[in-house]
Order: structure tokens, then sequence, then C-alpha cells
């Protein structure tokens, strides 16, 4: 079971283009959970997705799964309270690649990992849907990119009858 030491907040009420919103807390030392108006099954599919690409290898925050979590008051008014389904993993200590472009050493640096991170990840046969640098980040102490948010990748057939849950 997770322990809750805190919500500090990571990523606030984003809307991507097909509508989902969703929040990212940092739940403890080394997990965070991903609220999303999304269904269960959706959040279960990008966890399998991505339970896949991190075991292959491609530098991903670790899936841990989806666990019913307290909602944090903080995230809308309308889902205040209640238990909701989460989709919780590794914390990752690093930076969205795209809030480095002030900094131009590291954000060079950081594409230029994502590049190669892609690639692997093409080689592999995975369909890269969405892989740009909003859904990347780089940790500057590790100089590592992480890739993140897997809902639109299309994973090879051969991996479609692994069930990984």
């Amino acid at each position: 079971m997770i322990k809750k030491i805190n919500e500090e907040i990571l990523w606030n009420a984003f809307e991507n283009t097909s509508g989902e919103r969703f929040n990212v807390y940092r739940i403890s030392n080394n997990f965070v959970a991903k609220f999303t108006n999304r269904t269960k099954i959706s959040l279960e599919e990008e966890c399998e997705k991505q339970k896949i690409i991190h075991l292959e290898g491609i530098s991903s925050p670790k899936p841990l799964g989806i666990f019913e979590l307290p909602f944090p008051e903080t995230f809308c008014a309308m889902k205040k309270g209640g238990i909701y389904s989460a989709f919780v993993m590794e914390y990752i200590e690093g930076d969205i690649i795209n809030s480095l472009k002030e900094d131009k050493k590291h954000y060079e640096r950081a594409l230029e990992l994502l590049k190669r991170e892609q690639i692997r990840a093409e080689i592999l046969g995975f369909n890269l849907k969405d892989s740009s640098s909003i859904n990347a980040m780089y940790s500057k102490k590790k100089d590592k990119i992480y890739l993140i948010d897997f809902e639109e990748w299309k994973i090879p057939n051969l991996y479609k009858s692994k069930i990984i849950l």
C-alpha cells in the first residue's frame, strides 16, 4: 500500500488536445499519482503500455499500477473528496524538456537524448504518437531522459498477447 506523505502538485490541471484533464501529484518521496478524467479502463491500458515500454528498457518512470486513492482537494471542485482511480508510477526528479528552453545547454542536450530514445523505441517496433518534448523529462543530475505519457503510443503486435498487470 502506498502511504500518502503529501499532495505536492507537479503538473496542474493540464488539458491536452483530446480534452483530457489531468493532474500529477507527488504522493510520497518515491511515487506520483496521475488523476485524469479518463476511464479506469483507459488508465489501465496506459499503465499496461508503460509496463511493456519500461520492461523493454526504454527510459520511463516505472509504473506501479492503478490504485484507488483519495482525490486531492486542490484538483478541481467537481471531484473534491471521494476515492478515484489514479495511475501510480515512480517519481522522476527532472524537468519537462520544453521548460528548459531558456537553459540552452541543457535544452539541447535533452533534445539530443530524446531523439536517441525515440530511435531506440522505433527500432523495437513501437509506433510513437505524441512523443514530443512535452512528453519527456530531463534529469540534469543524471543526464538522462525519461519518456512519459504513452496513451497514444501503438504497441507492436508481439506484445499484445502479453498481459502484465
